[in-house]
């Protein structure tokens, strides 16, 4: 397997991961914004309210935090176009090596 392939299969990995476990928090009353751990396997990461007692607050911060623009792409497409292109790859490379 090529080293990018490699790459991108850990890359598509944590980022379902952290679609999965993560989720930002942007309260409509305020502008505190929060970096949460979910509890289960919701696909749900953009909610207007703030994290509820089940959940584990990672980062909370008053305006923004370093790396909420990351978690921003993550949970809008990252989650499903990097494994796409991961998919799209492996598809090429086995056509290319049946011809």
């Amino acid at each position: 397997m090529p080293h990018f392939r490699l790459h991108l299969s850990y890359v598509s990995i944590m980022f379902i991961v952290m679609k999965l476990k993560l989720a930002n928090y942007y309260p409509v009353s305020g502008h505190v914004v929060y970096l949460a751990v979910k509890p289960g396997s919701s696909f749900d990461s953009h909610l207007n309210m703030t994290p509820t007692d089940q959940q584990i607050v990672l980062l909370k911060h008053e305006h923004i935090y370093i790396g909420e623009r990351y978690f921003e792409v993550v949970f809008a497409w990252g989650w499903w176009l990097i494994p796409s292109i991961l998919l799209a790859s492996a598809v090429f490379a086995y056509w290319r090596a049946r011809r």
